[in-house]
């Protein structure tokens, strides 16, 4: 019968409605752009929302390797493959941002790889290997789940495990995805009903592997462990190994550290975020020694970050509030197993608040910049709770930059000292008693915000505002501008 609708006559039917859609919006547009652009902005949010409530009606489909949450996002995707084409007929762009070339860090905006897909690779770290930077993370991509959900009940918010990304880069701005360097399921302690955060990468050189360490643990908290992986391949795939308690004690935020000499340690949240516990890693990378320090005790820090400067070892650390922001505080030693001292707040900025929310986020790596001594990357999430996997990344320019001392000039080192003591003083979680200025090291650690930046940036470090005059330091103090 010809009133028959068959397969040809219905694409010709869509093809030609889509043409009369493109040609009416082309002219509403031409006479009230504004207008037209809030209506098609409602019409594709309605059309998102019809799409997502209608999968989610559907029943979950058979266990697979892909996460349900995965293949959801897939359906919905295909689901609304239409209305991405109208819109980029419509405006004249890639809607997937495809081969997208960015020439800036900008912070506080959803990242994507090449491909345009939204870089999943959160509580992340970084590792420069033969030229090239490797960035992992966790892949927070799912749905996100509230407080009380899973077995056991989770205590916040939380997404089931889909595994550890990993990413290229040979500038730290335009990111390939390698895809899943540890994908969930491989193990019980990767069943997405676990908790799986901040993977870090070690090369070990006498073994030519790469060793990844993470934090497993339950949906409450209290498994509390250290889990590794290892490869052959700096991308993956990586085998996982096993996941322990060092010395019998609470694994929760963690950091792992290699030493010029390839000596490594791990810094973790230990007794109930109570005291932060480093450790030596035995050869190989895969065990912890038989000694460690306890050190922090009773300060309840967590999210370490250590670097390196000249030969003073220093961490960045935060408070232990959830998701929600605080302070981050830097602490120093001379030794990785010594007693580790505060320096303050590495935060400068105009804002109060900034300050005191360390640019609201959670610090997570510090990389050293290959070359330049005194440089670095301060690595940090923004975390959006409520969906985690669109929590923005935050990375800035940090300095270690030289204090003088007053052996080299008395005015400028007692005024020095002055202001590293009223630093120091303002913090809680500094112990009670007089500060032995002379214990300081010569260095202070400053992060700067900056919403749009490059590496370049890093060539300009901010001054030291005792070392300013009067008129200078008022204004470059209320830029916050200068360090101390």
């Amino acid at each position: 019968m010809t009133g028959l609708m068959t397969p040809d006559r219905g694409k010709r039917y869509a093809s030609d409605t889509i043409q009369q859609v493109q040609h009416r919006l082309t002219k509403s547009y031409t006479s009230a752009p504004r207008r037209t652009a809030l209506f098609v902005f409602l019409g594709v949010l309605k059309a998102l929302l019809l799409v997502s409530w209608l999968v989610s009606r559907q029943q979950p489909k058979s266990v697979s390797a892909v996460p349900t949450d995965i293949q959801q996002a897939q359906e919905v995707r295909k689901a609304i493959a239409p209305l991405a084409s109208l819109h980029a007929a419509f405006s004249g762009k890639d809607a997937g941002a495809r081969n997208q070339s960015f020439e800036n860090i900008q912070n506080d905006i959803l990242w994507r790889d090449t491909e345009g897909n939204v870089i999943q690779a959160h509580g992340g770290s970084v590792l420069f290997h033969e030229g090239v930077y490797h960035l992992y993370g966790e892949h927070k991509g799912g749905r996100t789940l509230p407080p009380g959900s899973g077995k056991p009940p989770s205590i916040v918010h939380r997404v089931d495990v889909i595994g550890v990304s990993c990413y290229t880069s040979t500038d730290l701005i335009n990111w390939k995805y390698e895809g899943l360097a540890l994908p969930a399921g491989q193990h019980s302690d990767l069943d997405p009903s676990k908790v799986v955060e901040r993977p870090r990468v070690l090369y070990h050189e006498p073994t030519q592997r790469f060793v990844m360490w993470m934090h497993i643990d339950t949906g409450d908290y209290e498994l509390a462990r250290c889990g590794m992986a290892t490869s052959p391949s700096a991308t993956g795939p990586y085998r996982y190994l096993r996941s322990f308690r060092p010395h019998a004690q609470m694994c929760r935020d963690f950091t792992v550290f290699k030493d010029d000499d390839g000596e490594a340690y791990i810094a973790y949240s230990s007794e109930r975020n109570k005291v932060m516990h480093v450790a030596r890693l035995t050869q190989g990378y895969t065990n912890v020694a038989m000694t460690f320090t306890r050190t922090m005790v009773g300060l309840s820090r967590e999210a370490p970050a250590i670097f390196k400067h000249r030969d003073i070892y220093l961490m960045i650390t935060s408070g232990c509030t959830g998701w929600q922001v605080n302070r981050a505080e830097v602490y120093f030693a001379r030794d990785p197993l010594g007693e580790w001292e505060s320096l303050g707040s590495p935060c400068v900025s105009r804002s109060h608040m900034l300050r005191e929310t360390t640019f609201y986020s959670q610090g997570t790596h510090v990389l050293p910049m290959p070359g330049q001594p005194g440089r670095y990357v301060f690595m940090a999430d923004r975390w959006l709770p409520q969906a985690l996997g669109m929590s923005r990344y935050i990375w800035l320019p940090l300095w270690v930059v030289d204090i003088p001392q007053a052996v080299e000039s008395p005015l400028r080192g007692a005024v020095h000292a002055q202001q590293r003591s009223i630093k120091r003083n303002k913090f809680r979680s500094m112990r009670p008693g007089p500060t032995n200025m002379q214990s300081l090291p010569p260095v202070d650690v400053v992060v700067r915000w900056q919403q749009r930046w490059n590496l370049t940036v890093l060539d300009a470090p901010p001054p030291l505002c005792a070392d300013l005059l009067r008129s200078q330091s008022e204004a470059v103090l209320r830029d916050g501008e200068c360090a101390i």
